[in-house]
């Protein structure tokens, strides 16, 4: 009875840390996405700064 117990306790656990380990690639995926998503505007935004300030005739559509 107490082997039994023992393995449903193992399972239990492997599944909690699968699940664990599947909540944390989610949030590493949210967080390189908006660190990439970041950097692209801040590569933007200093394009369009330099387009701007070199290209006077440059005019915002």
């Amino acid at each position: 009875m107490s082997n039994l117990f023992c393995y449903c306790k193992s399972t239990n656990f492997a599944a909690h840390s699968i699940r664990k380990i599947q909540q944390m690639k989610i949030k590493a995926y949210f967080f390189v996405e908006m660190m990439l998503s970041i950097i692209f505007f801040l590569i933007f935004g200093s394009w369009l700064k330099a387009h701007v300030r070199y290209n006077r005739n440059f005019h915002y559509v």
